[in-house]
């Protein structure tokens, strides 16, 4: 278990099939430019990059000299692009071919989990009224994490497969998820904020629809403010 309350997983398999299915899509012959701009959208060019060198990728898309520097540490000796800013919405279209599979997850677990009887006022600014008696849990992550008080409220999270609704405005440090219908769940459980657990995904589009933002606006704080560690769950 990481020693920080919340982390970021990368899974560089998925990313590896990423490239095998933009190859696939583009055919024979045809070279991949790596587009790494803003730490490589949040998931960290020192991670991405070694997966993306080992499989071949001709050239690599930068916005800053630190991504440059970063992508040359890694063992890449062939051409480097610098890109004009911005248009992130382009390399977003990108991700609607077919097969590409999300890299990402936000992670953190619960630290706490208090039963409140029907009518108590919960979270910051006590702004949340029971209408029944719940199970609430306290997960360590807030805004200062990335995780936008815009999303308190609204979004949802998973907790052993299934959602749950985040119920009050965050604090800066704490988020409090509904947990009456997991009876199961016990402190340290797994909670997903972004991504997939069993069967279940928190996707782009969710936490669009919750926050009213595109979702990069919020991953790639999240590479920013939280520890990252690479993984491989796909082939």
């Amino acid at each position: 278990m990481s020693a920080s309350a919340a982390w970021v997983e990368v899974d560089t398999g998925a990313v590896a099939h990423n490239l095998g299915a933009v190859r696939d899509a583009l055919g024979p012959g045809a070279h991949v430019c790596a587009v790494v701009k803003a730490d490589a959208y949040g998931h960290g060019v020192d991670l991405v990059a070694p997966t993306l060198i080992a499989r071949g990728v001709e050239s690599f898309g930068v916005t800053s000299n630190e991504e440059a520097r970063t992508v040359r540490a890694t063992g890449f000796a062939g051409r480097i692009l610098r890109l004009r800013a911005a248009l992130r919405e382009e390399v977003e279209d990108a991700a609607g071919l077919a097969g590409l599979r999300p890299a990402m997850r936000l992670v953190s677990r619960i630290a706490a989990i208090s039963a409140y009887p029907a009518g108590r006022t919960v979270g910051y600014d006590r702004t949340h009224r029971l209408d029944a008696p719940a199970r609430l849990a306290a997960v360590p992550l807030g805004y200062a994490d990335g995780y936008q008080r815009a999303l308190g409220g609204r979004a949802e999270v998973l907790v052993r497969g299934r959602r749950m609704p985040v119920v009050d405005r965050l604090a800066m440090n704490t988020l409090l998820v509904d947990v009456t219908c997991a009876e199961d769940a016990v402190i340290g459980d797994e909670v997903v904020l972004y991504g997939a657990q069993g069967a279940e995904r928190i996707s782009g589009a969710d936490l669009e629809h919750a926050s009213g933002q595109i979702a990069a606006n919020l991953y790639t704080s999240w590479g920013r403010l939280l520890p990252r560690r690479a993984i491989s769950l796909s082939a």
